[in-house]
């Protein structure tokens, strides 16, 4: 006689993914502002100039979308087949925080440089890519959790959607980042 498991509904998972994020960003935070003060003040300055240097560019440079491929899809391919095994969860969970901590540096550091006009910084640093990539990321969890059949068929089509989030990256990124820059630097 077969037993009934009990199994997680995907929207508590996603809600604990989404609590993960959320406490580990405000880690990120007061470590960047508890103890790595001078580390901080130095990426701040970094990601300016990666902003001054983002903002300026055209779209015929096609290093930028190479850069964009390189660094996005290898990571995205793993949390894929990482949903295929029983105990990918654990990956997901991992990104998800390196995720919340990295973000909550990159605030925190950005907000040392410019205080409450980082938050339109960082808004131009993470829009309109992360309309694409989070949404995508949340429906894999749930994918995952469900354990469907139709997984790969799933992540494959997540992937187009992933693609398009890289897409907006190097297409419109470049234009709302310049926009929101020079606003920023505008009042420095």
């Amino acid at each position: 006689m077969p037993t009934l498991t009990k199994t997680k509904r995907p929207s508590r998972i996603v809600f604990l993914h989404i609590f993960l994020f959320c406490g580990l960003f405000l880690t990120g935070i007061f470590l960047a502002a508890l103890r790595c003060t001078d580390e901080s003040f130095r990426l701040g300055y970094q990601i300016e100039n990666a902003c001054r240097l983002l903002s300026m560019h055209d779209r015929t440079w096609q290093g930028f979308f190479l850069w964009i491929l390189k660094n996005r899809f290898p990571l995205w391919v793993m949390l894929c087949i990482s949903g295929c095994f029983l105990r990918g969860n654990l990956f997901l969970s991992a990104f998800t925080g390196w995720i919340g901590l990295s973000m909550g540096f990159l605030f925190a550091s950005l907000a040392e440089r410019f205080f409450l006009r980082s938050i339109l910084l960082d808004a131009a640093i993470l829009l309109p890519q992360s309309l694409a990539y989070l949404p995508t990321y949340i429906l894999l969890v749930k994918n995952k959790v469900k354990r469907e059949p139709a997984y790969l068929a799933k992540a494959l089509l997540l992937s187009g959607f992933f693609f398009a989030g890289a897409m907006g990256e190097y297409f419109l990124n470049p234009w709302f980042l310049n926009k929101i820059y020079s606003l920023v630097t505008l009042f420095s």
